[in-house]
Formats: C-alpha cells, structure tokens, sequence
C-alpha cells in the first residue's frame, strides 16, 4: 500500500510541476507591451470656477496634456490649463499646471502582444475610460492682482480611437485648490484630439 501512496504522490508533484512550466511558458509566449508610450492631447471647452463670493462659468478652457505610458494600465500625465472668459474678449482667468497619475479602466492604449520573440501582433482598442488624480497649481487674475492656490484635482477621459494612434477625447475634470484660508473650485468639460507616438 504504502509503494502506491508514494507512486500516487510522485506522479501527482510531477503534474503540478509541468502544470506550472507550462503557465510560466505561456506568460512568456505572450507579453503584452504599449506600443505607444508618449501621448499628446489638444483639448478645449467651457469651465466654471467657485469662490466664496461668487461663480464665474464661460467658454475658453483649454488643454495640453502629455501622458506617458509605464504599463497598459498605468501612467503618469503632466497638463497645462488655461482658461479665458469670453465676455471679457478673451482675457485670461487662470493659468496652471496638473501633474499626476493615471489609471486606464479597460482598453485606454494600443498594446503589442510578444509570441515567442517570433510574432508581433498589434492592438487598437475602439473605447477606454481613464481615471486620474492630480497635484494642481493655478494662478487666477482676481481684479489687479495674480493669487496662486494649489490643490488636487480628479480627471475622467473618455477616448475612442477614429484611427490607429488618433484618438477623440471628452474630459471632465474637477479641482479644489487653496490659499489659506481661501477655497476655490475648479470644474472643466473639454473634447479633443489625442495622438500616440514613440521615439
């Protein structure tokens, strides 16, 4: 009896042992990389800014975000915000800059599948939803004076892929910042076009 256990459990350490050969050989036959690691995005639109003693919205948000890729999922992102008032023929209102990280929800970024270091096989994703937090700074022209607050913000992109490294985007984006004892909200809704390179 006892021949038999020790032949059962032989042959069950050796099945295990191909069970895991095989999984780690699979995993190699198939990494999956960015094809694309750098981003760049154009976007405009309409922003709303709060204070304690009033609100502000208008039309004249605009962005310029370069995104780069650590992994199909996660990323580091740095955006340049300005936004003019258009009942003030284009003055600016604020000026700042976001820098933080992203993360891709489902199918954000092309990937490139590795078989064996044999066979490329490329991927363009039709629609993906990115999530982002940011550390924000922004300098707002109150009356004759320039304030600067800081603060955080949250980003949410939506992104559809017309072409294969041309994106359209829909961003809505929200910040809280301060100065002392000042709070000012920030709040954007901003379209635009994306496009995925590497050097």
């Amino acid at each position: 009896m006892l021949p038999r256990i020790q032949k059962f459990r032989l042959r069950l350490w050796s099945a295990a042992l191909l069970l895991a050969i095989s999984l780690s050989s699979q995993s190699q036959a198939q990494e999956t990389t960015v094809k694309a690691r750098h981003t760049l995005a154009i976007l405009a639109g309409s922003f709303a800014v709060k204070t304690n003693s009033g609100q502000l919205s208008s039309i004249g948000a605009l962005n310029l975000a370069y995104q780069f890729h650590i992994s199909p999922e996660i990323g580091v992102a740095a955006v340049f915000n300005q936004g003019l008032s258009a009942s003030s023929g284009g003055a600016s209102i604020f000026t700042g800059f976001d820098i933080g990280g992203t993360y891709c929800l489902f199918s954000c970024v092309q990937t490139r599948q590795n078989f064996d270091n044999a066979l490329l096989l490329d991927k363009t994703p039709k629609f993906g939803i990115d999530l982002g937090i940011y550390i924000s700074q922004r300098s707002f022209q109150l009356s004759s004076k320039t304030v600067a607050y800081t603060g955080f913000a949250g980003r949410v992109t939506l992104g559809y892929y017309l072409f294969q490294d041309l994106r359209l985007l829909l961003v809505g984006s929200y910040a809280q910042l301060k100065n002392f004892d000042v709070t000012v909200t920030e709040s954007q809704l901003l379209g635009g076009v994306s496009f995925d390179f590497d050097f």
